[in-house]
């Protein structure tokens, strides 16, 4: 585009990109003094450090380090943590954790939060269709003002982390390096609606590499995982599966705080009818997927940028279990979108995206009596029905 050359919009690019990454980074601090749910994480890698793996789901000595960690700080301890603990995480998300639990509580906040500004700023110069320096700056400017990367940011969450590993898996794989793509995506195991809501990619394009490459490094987390944490971790993990799959009965999980599919139609037509209701669409946009990424010549044709916007957009919408922090991958694939517009109605393209964008930050839209309807929610089915009748 012509503008793209555009020497003073380089400079306003260039100056809004460097002030707002100084604003993030200089408010690492207090992101790190907030007690957000990094806590919680911690506890994860501070239990393997101290060489106790076999405790991981305990949830008395997780109150026990956290306690010891905290001081005199005020420890919220509800229902919720009397039944799953502070870390219900796999153990393989310990290990991610367990550099960090190296140091002291405030410490490793202030660690993470300065490690999520700097995954930011890779993954913006990863991203498809950043080719240029303006491409760049406005990806990192996009990137920084999302709410989900600001949440992931002030909370000491996983969100960024999770889009980071996400994009370097797709990337490798556009790129012909389908084993190592599979290995980076395996990585997801960590948080595992994310790898289910993913890991049926290489499935669907036949990729035999990468699913592999994905099976060899489950295999390989667990057989790590299992020397430092205990095989028997698996096992008292997955007793806590069963309670994780109904956390929406929880206070602190109400359908009001989700931005899955699921907790929409939960909210707007009952339990039995909104689930059955999510399960339709989530069949309907996973055989929209499948049918686009089929048709492609071969795995790496398949992954265009338009594809990998609508394949990100679709694992929003079919991830089960979605907070504010979770968003950044939807926000990724509306920056993705915007940079491969179509040649007919590409105003209209970009208004439609930028509207989707808005709606992220109108959360909650509207309250019931049964919860929130999200906003954001909304946006993402807008977004997957305009790209995939958009691009193509």
């Amino acid at each position: 585009m012509a503008f793209m050359n555009n020497f003073w919009l380089k400079r306003i690019l260039f100056s809004s990109a460097v002030c707002i990454s100084i604003i993030y980074f200089l408010s690492s601090p207090f992101a790190a003094s907030k007690d957000g749910d990094f806590n919680h994480l911690w506890v994860g890698g501070r239990i393997l450090a101290l060489g106790n793996g076999d405790r991981l789901y305990a949830p008395t000595y997780q109150y026990q380090i956290l306690r010891e960690a905290s001081f005199q700080r005020n420890i919220i301890w509800t229902v919720r943590n009397e039944s799953v603990g502070l870390f219900f995480y796999p153990p393989q998300a310990a290990l991610f954790y367990l550099p960090f639990a190296l140091f002291d509580l405030y410490s490793a906040a202030l660690l993470h939060a300065v490690v999520v500004w700097c995954l930011v700023i890779l993954t913006a110069f990863i991203m498809p269709g950043t080719t240029c320096a303006v491409t760049h700056l406005f990806s990192i400017i996009f990137l920084f003002l999302s709410p989900s990367v600001f949440a992931s940011f002030a909370l000491g969450q996983n969100g960024v982390l999770t889009l980071f590993i996400t994009i370097c898996a797709l990337m490798l794989e556009r790129r012909k390096y389908p084993l190592v793509a599979g290995l980076t995506l395996s990585l997801l195991i960590y948080k595992p609606v994310w790898l289910l809501a993913l890991g049926w990619y290489p499935l669907i394009t036949g990729s035999r590499r990468m699913i592999m490459g994905v099976g060899f490094g489950i295999l390989c987390s667990v057989f790590i995982s299992g020397l430092v944490c205990g095989f028997a971790s698996f096992q008292d993990y997955a007793r806590l599966i069963p309670v994780l799959a109904q956390l929406h009965n929880f206070p602190e999980y109400s359908a009001a705080t989700q931005y899955s599919v699921v907790s929409l139609t939960r909210v707007l037509w009952g339990d039995f009818p909104g689930v059955f209701i999510s399960v339709v669409i989530s069949i309907a946009v996973a055989s929209i997927m499948v049918l686009r990424l089929r048709s492609s010549a071969s795995p790496q044709l398949a992954l265009s940028a338009q594809n990998m916007a609508l394949l990100l957009c679709a694992a929003s919408i079919l991830n089960s279990h979605l907070h504010s922090y979770d968003l950044c991958i939807f926000w990724a694939s509306l920056m993705i979108a915007v940079f491969v517009v179509p040649k007919i109605n590409r105003y209209l393209h970009v208004a439609v995206l930028t509207t989707c964008a808005i709606l992220l930050y109108l959360d909650p839209l509207y309250v019931t009596q049964n919860g929130a309807i999200q906003a954001a929610t909304i946006g993402m089915m807008i977004a997957f029905l305009w790209m995939h009748n958009v691009f193509e």
